[in-house]
């Protein structure tokens, strides 16, 4: 009997948003935890990483728990090597924005055929929205979850028209802000003390920029009006 291991609640969230899916590809597998949780789920996975002691990793905790024969792994820094398999799921995450945008524009064949993509940036999650605004991706749904002291965005996408989203949408999501997320509050706290920041740094140039500072002034208004916790 092979001792279980616990996925963390980030892990967790992302797995549990690919999960039911007959194929799955998981990018950046690193030492192949969902992987290894989707395959005993059931699921034929193809786990990737650039790395190839990650993944060697990923190979032996495969065999400990029995699963090595419902995973293929592929040391690469993308989709090329398993580019013309359909998937009903592809996860991409813990990496950065760009690097997930440059996966998905290099392989838009690929990903345009997937039921579901799983999406998690390690850093602007902005930025990852306003790419799947501009790329005739369309957001299903976005959670949030804490994990050790930091709060993540994950995101359930997939190919269909160009979205277009308000201010306050770009910043704090759309489907969360639809969905009352539970998180939401420490969100809002986050982006705000982020703009207090920026407006602080603004005001001590030299040089000051009005239109910035009138746009981060504008957001810090708007956040501050939706924040129900302590200042």
């Amino acid at each position: 009997m092979t001792k279980k291991f616990i996925l963390s609640p980030r892990l967790k969230l992302i797995a549990d948003m690919a999960a039911g899916g007959k194929k799955i590809a998981d990018i950046g597998c690193d030492h192949g935890k969902v992987s290894v949780y989707l395959a005993e789920k059931g699921s034929e996975v193809y786990a990737v990483d650039i790395s190839e002691p990650s993944l060697e990793k990923a190979i032996q905790l495969a065999e400990i728990k029995g699963v090595r024969d419902r995973i293929k792994f592929y040391c690469d820094d993308g989709l090329d090597s398993i580019k013309n398999i359909d998937f009903n799921a592809i996860i991409i995450a813990g990496m950065g924005w760009r690097m997930i945008a440059d996966i998905l524009e290099n392989n838009k064949d690929c990903v345009k055929k997937a039921e579901t993509l799983i999406l998690q940036p390690m850093d602007s999650v902005i930025d990852l929205r306003g790419f799947i605004c501009r790329h005739q991706l369309v957001i299903r749904d976005e959670k949030l979850v804490w994990d050790e002291g930091r709060l993540y965005t994950i995101f359930s996408v997939q190919y269909g028209t160009n979205q277009s989203f308000s201010e306050i949408e770009m910043i704090l999501g759309p489907k969360i802000l639809e969905n009352k997320d539970i998180l939401l509050d420490g969100l809002i706290k986050r982006e705000l003390d982020k703009r207090k920041k920026i407006i602080s740094g603004l005001y001590k140039g030299k040089v000051q920029d009005t239109s910035q500072i009138g746009k981060i002034e504008r957001e810090i208004n708007t956040l501050s009006s939706m924040y129900r916790g302590e200042t």
